[in-house]
């Protein structure tokens, strides 16, 4: 591991960035590990992501916020000669990946403004639904970051909700629902539009291979506990227009490659 990862004596300084912003958001993730690890099942979306990963043998791929680690136990059966890496913040989520995964990943705790990894290791960088965590201005170099500890021809996969422009009415209203989440108006989640991400990929120096949409189940029992009747007539009628169909929303997989 000492081949690949860096000193963190020197973490990036960011004005938007205080050290409490990131405590904040460790003490969240702490709290609710347990939880979501119960929660968080295999999906389309992750098989998808399996079909898109395309490493050899020796190939190092960097996953970021792996959380449950759903994905990580399927990426390591399916590439055993590739090393996986796994980086996030909480560590009740390094603690329940060693009891998953064993000795057959290598896992960092640590964020993504400071990587502690070396410029150029890895092969492959991946992240689902993690980035979106940290506040608007910070995203574009957390971005930025991920380009410099990959190799050049490297791919960035990244894999984000609620940044496709709405279809329909059932669209619009889940998109004026989760805004109102809790996780929102505490400053724990930012949610780029799909454009917003393309500029910011390529702000970064990222060139985007394919992009595409992907359903997902969209659990509408997460929308319950929102405060207000605003929320709450808003949740009765897209309840009713979903009315017996299964509800879905759409995630965006951006496949993007390093120079």
């Amino acid at each position: 591991m000492e081949d690949y990862c860096k000193g963190r004596e020197k973490p990036i300084s960011l004005s938007d960035m205080k050290q409490f912003d990131l405590k904040y958001m460790r003490d969240h993730w702490e709290s609710q590990a347990a939880g979501y690890a119960e929660s968080r099942k295999w999906s389309g979306v992750d098989a998808r992501v399996l079909e898109l990963l395309e490493l050899e043998p020796g190939d190092n791929l960097l996953e970021i916020g792996f959380g449950a680690c759903v994905t990580a136990e399927q990426i390591i059966r399916k590439f055993p000669k590739s090393r996986y890496w796994g980086l996030d913040l909480a560590d009740n989520f390094i603690r329940i990946a060693r009891n998953r995964l064993g000795g057959s990943a290598f896992l960092v705790q640590g964020n993504t403004l400071d990587l502690p990894f070396k410029p150029e290791s890895f092969d492959c960088a991946l992240e689902m639904d993690a980035i979106h965590h940290f506040p608007p201005k910070i995203i574009p170099e957390a971005v930025k970051e991920i380009f410099k500890i990959l190799k050049p021809g490297a791919k960035f996969i990244i894999v984000e909700d609620w940044g496709a422009e709405p279809e329909d009415k059932r669209d619009e209203l889940a998109n004026e629902i989760q805004k109102l989440r809790l996780l929102k108006r505490q400053g724990l989640e930012y949610h780029p539009s799909d454009n917003e991400w393309l500029e910011m990929i390529e702000d970064a120096e990222f060139t985007v291979r394919l992009m595409e949409h992907i359903e997902r189940h969209l659990d509408l029992n997460l929308f319950e506990n929102i405060p207000g009747d605003k929320a709450r007539d808003k949740l009765d009628e897209l309840c009713s227009l979903w009315g017996n169909e299964p509800s879905t929303t759409k995630m965006t997989i951006f496949i993007c490659e390093k120079p």
